[in-house]
């Protein structure tokens, strides 16, 4: 059930909020507590530590100062979204 499309979702914005491509091959998991709806504006808040680094580096690039080539890899987003069992919940 947890594999299945109402627990587990593939995406993609092809806009600017979360890029496409980034040098970093390590797997990350971060936790999202706030609305699905809310997911497309969160890059910056959930990858704080990438954004920063990857931040950095464009403003050596605006500057003109060289930067090393990295080599660059697509970046598969996954949301898997777990159910509250909670007993508490009212």
């Amino acid at each position: 059930m947890f594999n299945s499309k109402i627990f587990y979702h593939d995406f993609d914005f092809d806009d600017r909020e979360w890029p496409a491509t980034n040098s970093n091959t390590d797997k990350m998991l971060q936790p999202y507590n706030e609305s699905m709806f809310d997911l497309r504006f969160q890059y910056k808040k959930i990858f704080r530590e990438i954004y920063l680094i990857d931040h950095k580096k464009d403003e050596k690039k605006l500057s003109g100062k060289q930067i090393e080539d990295e080599k660059v890899y697509k970046i598969k987003y996954q949301l898997n979204i777990l159910p509250s069992v909670s007993e508490q919940q009212g």
